[in-house]
C-alpha cells in the first residue's frame, strides 16, 4: 500500500482503517482571489493540493511514514508562496474578554466548593498582546484541589507544548503550569513552576491522585513576572524546559495515548497564561 495518498481516493472502510495508522494528515487550503483568463478556476485548491502531496512524499522518503492528504489537520499549509509550517497558537487575543476560548472548559481535580474562575482578560504586560487567559480567583478554601482549565477538541500525544506564564497571586500554591494527553479531569501529565518551592515538578495525575515523576529544585521563578514553560513528549520520554533551559529529562509511560491539552493551577493559585502553543 502506498504511504501518500489522497483521501478523496479512499472508500469509508479504507480510510477507517488507515487513520489509526497514519502520523500526519495534511489538508490543502487554498484562496479565493481574482485571477486572469489564462488559468483554470480550481487553480488555487489544485495548487495547494500538490503542494501538501509534495510534502507527503517527501516526509515519506525521510522518514518512512504513513501520511495521507486530506481531510483532518495535523500541518496546515496556507500557500505556495508562503510554504512554511504553521504552527496551531492560542494567544488568546481574538477571544473576547470575559469568555472562555471554544470548545475549552473549568474543571477541578479533587475540587472541594466551587469551580475556580477562568477568564481570557487584557492583560497590558502580556507577551502577545492584549488579552491572557487567567484564573482570577480561585472560589474555594481547597488546599488539595487542582483548578484546569482544558479543551479536548485538541488532541495531543507526541510533540511539543509551550507557554507563557505569570504567577499573579497564592499563598497555599502559585504558579501553575501545561496539561497533556488528558482524557479527563482526573487523568493527565502535568508540568508546573512554583515560585512558593522554586521548582519545576512533573507528574501525572491518574483516578485524581497525583505522583511526582521529576523534579528541578532551587529555580528562581519570579512572581509577577512573565516566564516560559516547554514541554517536548515523544513516547515515553518527557523533556521539560524553564525559560528556555532544559531541567528535566526523564521517562514514563503512564498515558500513552493522545489526550486533550489545557492549563493548571493548584488551591489558591491565580496565575495568567499566554501564547500556549
Amino acid at each position: 500500500m502506498a504511504y501518500a495518498m489522497r483521501y478523496t481516493d479512499c472508500t469509508y472502510e479504507e480510510l477507517r482503517d488507515l487513520v489509526p495508522r497514519v502520523r500526519a494528515v495534511f489538508v490543502p487550503l487554498g484562496c479565493t482571489e481574482q485571477q486572469g483568463p489564462h488559468l483554470p478556476t480550481d487553480f488555487d485548491t489544485w495548487m495547494i493540493t500538490r503542494l501538501c502531496e509534495d510534502i507527503a512524499a517527501e516526509l515519506k522518503r525521510n522518514h518512512n511514514r504513513r501520511f495521507i492528504c486530506g481531510a483532518l489537520s495535523l500541518l496546515v499549509w496556507a500557500s505556495l508562496a508562503n510554504a512554511q509550517e504553521k504552527t496551531m497558537k492560542a494567544a488568546f487575543d481574538d477571544i473576547e474578554a470575559g469568555q472562555l476560548p471554544r470548545g475549552w472548559k473549568a474543571e477541578g481535580t479533587r475540587q472541594k466548593g466551587p469551580l475556580a474562575t477562568w477568564t481570557v482578560q487584557a492583560d497590558s504586560s502580556a507577551p502577545s498582546k492584549p488579552n491572557v487567559l487567567a484564573l482570577t480567583s480561585p472560589n474555594h478554601n481547597s488546599n488539595g484541589t487542582f483548578n484546569l482549565c482544558w479543551t479536548n477538541r485538541i488532541q495531543f500525544k507526541d510533540g511539543r507544548i509551550e507557554l507563557s506564564f505569570k504567577a499573579v497571586s497564592g499563598s497555599v500554591d502559585r504558579g501553575g503550569g501545561p496539561i497533556w494527553r488528558a482524557t479527563d479531569k482526573d487523568n493527565y501529565y502535568v508540568c508546573r513552576a512554583n515560585p512558593l518551592e522554586d521548582n519545576l515538578r512533573l507528574y501525572y495525575v491518574k483516578g485524581g491522585r497525583r505522583r511526582q515523576i521529576a523534579t528541578a529544585e532551587n529555580v528562581i521563578i519570579a512572581s509577577g513576572k512573565w516566564h516560559t514553560i516547554k514541554v517536548i513528549h515523544e513516547g515515553d520520554h518527557i523533556q521539560c524546559f524553564f525559560n528556555g533551559k532544559k531541567l528535566i529529562d526523564h521517562r514514563d509511560d503512564t498515558f500513552g495515548n493522545a489526550g486533550g491539552v489545557g492549563l493548571w493551577t493548584k488551591a489558591d493559585a491565580a496565575t495568567a497564561f499566554d501564547d500556549f502553543v
